[in-house]
């Protein structure tokens, strides 16, 4: 497993010695936001959810209207 790491360098002057205080590490890779939309992917494809045959998918509308406005207002004051 590979690891970025955020650290600060400093040098231990008593002793000569070069050192690493580390302030943060992740995994390494596409970075957190991407590795959540894969989990919750692949989540959802077990669900059945991306399948192409799926029977509960919603379906488009097959007929569309057209109504004039002085309908809609007409409609929308009862």
């Amino acid at each position: 497993m590979q690891v970025e790491v955020l650290a600060l360098a400093t040098l231990y002057e008593a002793r000569g010695e070069f050192q690493l205080t580390l302030e943060q590490m992740r995994p390494a890779g596409l970075g957190a936001l991407y590795e959540a939309f894969e989990r919750l992917k692949r989540k959802l494809e077990g669900e059945g959810l991306f399948d192409a045959h799926a029977s509960g998918r919603a379906r488009l509308p097959v007929r569309l209207a057209s109504l004039p406005r002085r309908r809609l207002l007409r409609c929308a004051t009862y």
